[in-house]
């Protein structure tokens, strides 16, 4: 709700070039250069989203910890319930054959909550 697609893009592109970036404040931050799953596990079932704009895509909710590791920096851990919004997509392999896939479109951290 604060930030607008272009923001998020923005933000998700600087958190994932791997290089250290200076933020809207002037500040250093360090390049993440490792993302770790340690533990994860599904509550609940997959179920439709829910939102009008969404159709077809199904909402997961998982209790995991995810280690994010930067360079030069103090590496963070989040812990806690992750929803996940993915949709249908078909996935070509190397021989070019179609098969059906699922791709994330929307990661809420419900950790912190």
């Amino acid at each position: 709700e604060f930030f607008t697609k272009e923001d998020e893009l923005q933000t998700a592109s600087n958190m994932f070039c791997g290089k250290a970036i200076v933020n809207s404040q002037g500040h250093r931050q360090a390049a993440i250069t490792g993302i770790e799953f340690v533990a994860w596990e599904q509550v609940g079932r997959w179920e439709l989203s829910g939102k009008m704009d969404c159709r077809g895509c199904l909402r997961g909710v998982f209790d995991g910890v995810i280690m994010i590791t930067r360079e030069g920096a103090c590496d963070f851990t989040v812990s806690g319930h992750q929803v996940f919004t993915v949709v249908m997509a078909d996935i070509s392999d190397d021989e070019g054959a179609v098969r059906p896939n699922y791709q994330i479109i929307g990661w809420q951290d419900l950790s912190g909550l």
